[in-house]
């Protein structure tokens, strides 16, 4: 597909929403406007987010409930930075201001769902979602050169540059060494070569491809092995699966598929080269079902991998899919319930206890794996604060992520109000419940007569909250009480 009066720079970034989305940020060329799309995964543009004067830093980072952050740059008469959440549909929910600084690190989202980056030269932010607000959780001031992105490791540590890193909860945990390769390392990925030892593999601009091994505690290499692969076009980007298999992206458009773990005498598996070369300008995202996006100018382009990735965790701040988050659905799940580990991290929920995937933490009347199957809150009755509850909303076939599901400009709230006002069992649309509705709905019961979806709404009284589709003696008896009780 083609982004509309759009051209996509290098170092650019694709990512991908829980539900398959793609988002790629754009420059429009005819406003000047920086742009956030929204793309389905079959080519369709779903939404676009423009923002006047500014400058988005990096990708985006996508959290496990779908929400999209990232590091935005005001220019104007006073310029202002911000670090900005913007929900499913496209809407703005937060934005956090930030010292007027050189924003440096695009966000990296933690296993607990803390929003962490490097803001300056020694400034490092940690930010809690509050859903409609942000709020630092930590602040570290400590000089050190770089600004990778943030890498998270399976222990829940935050690592920048040259092993710097802090725990979890944002506070210092291991200091800058000041040491480290002699070669510029551009965005570090982290990748699994044996069980819960992540390693990174370095991705260099040198005109081609080469893979070092490094433990994320001590700097020290783990494994001998080497591999350069020349590259005339130069790479774009690196993304690695937990099949061991690395794919590199060429500037013109070229995908080669590396063997990670280094055990073969030829680690180069295959090539693609496309028919008309292009000039890549983002990095490389893997989808599930083994598709690689990767795009520029104003084109995206789709390579079937043929190797459906295993899930690894961690690869990196950003993942495969450039997340930028450490959780994923097809994340571990630590003891069998249906959640992954990290979603019962964020919401308090037991990773080692598969009895609370049935509970009802709040009143919503869903379950714990209910509410992580439709991406809501468990801990809220009412995820998008639109006044009806989440498990209401998904028996109504409303959005509990968005508070006007059909975007017609009546909140989903003013939508449930109307439909209970038309469950009032006047059938025959006189205006008032009478004998006459009542022998209509009998006759319907009966199978004498059919009436319209309209009439069928009216009179499906049961349950009360939201009707069942089916009219019985339910219904009967709660119209016949409406009517003895009429004035």
């Amino acid at each position: 597909m083609t982004l509309s009066n759009q051209t996509i720079e290098r170092g650019r970034t694709i990512s991908i929403g829980p539900d398959g989305t793609l988002y790629v940020v754009g420059d429009n060329s005819v406003t000047g406007d920086v742009v956030l799309n929204a793309i389905s995964p079959d080519g369709i543009e779903k939404w676009t987010v423009p923002f006047s004067s500014s400058v988005i830093e990096g990708n985006p980072a996508i959290g496990i409930n779908g929400t999209i952050y990232f590091t935005q740059k005001e220019y104007g008469g006073s310029p202002s930075n911000y670090l900005v959440a913007i929900s499913t549909i496209g809407d703005i929910k937060w934005k956090y201001p930030l010292p007027s600084n050189s924003l440096q690190s695009p966000p990296s989202i933690g296993r607990s769902g803390y929003i962490y980056f490097k803001y300056g030269f020694s400034s490092y932010y940690t930010i809690e979602d509050l859903g409609d607000s942000a709020n630092r959780k930590t602040f570290v001031s400590f000089d050190a050169a770089g600004a990778d992105q943030p890498a998270i490791s399976s222990l829940g540590l935050v690592l920048y540059y040259r092993q710097l890193a802090l725990n979890e909860d944002g506070t210092l945990n291991r200091p800058y060494s000041g040491t480290g390769s002699t070669s510029s390392v551009e965005d570090p990925v982290i990748m699994n070569l044996t069980p819960g030892t992540p390693y990174f593999v370095d991705e260099l601009f040198k005109g081609g491809i080469e893979v070092d091994g490094y433990a994320t505690k001590t700097n020290t290499p783990l494994f001998e092995w080497k591999f350069y692969k020349q590259v005339s076009q130069g790479v774009t980007g690196l993304v690695t699966t937990s099949n061991l298999s690395i794919y590199a992206v060429g500037s013109q458009g070229s995908v080669f598929s590396v063997d990670g773990a280094g055990l073969s005498s030829t680690p180069l598996k295959w090539t693609f080269t496309p028919q008309v070369p292009s000039v890549v300008q983002t990095k490389p995202v893997l989808a599930d079902n083994g598709e690689l996006y990767y795009g520029g100018d104003n084109i995206l382009y789709s390579v079937s991998a043929n190797e459906p990735p295993d899930y690894a965790w961690p690869m990196k701040g950003r993942d495969r899919k450039h997340t930028s988050n450490a959780c994923d659905k097809k994340g571990p799940d630590t003891d069998g319930d249906g959640i992954v580990y990290c979603y019962e991290i964020q919401y308090g929920l037991s990773e080692t206890d598969p009895a609370d995937a049935l509970l009802n933490n709040d009143t919503d009347n869903l379950t714990n794996l209910e509410e992580y199957n439709a991406n809501t809150n468990p801990n809220l009755d009412d995820t998008d604060g639109d006044g009806v509850k989440d498990g209401l909303e998904i028996r109504l076939g409303y959005n509990p992520l968005d508070n006007d599901t059909d975007h017609d400009g009546l909140t989903d709230s003013e939508e449930y109000a109307a439909y209970q006002a038309s469950r009032n069992g006047d059938v025959n649309g006189d205006g008032v419940l009478n004998v006459v509705d009542m022998l209509l709905l009998e006759r319907h019961v009966l199978g004498y007569i059919t009436l319209s979806s309209d009439q069928i709404q009216s009179v499906d009284v049961y349950p009360a909250d939201v009707g069942d589709g089916v009219l019985n003696i339910q219904d009967m008896l709660i119209l016949s009480k409406m009517l003895n009780s009429a004035p």
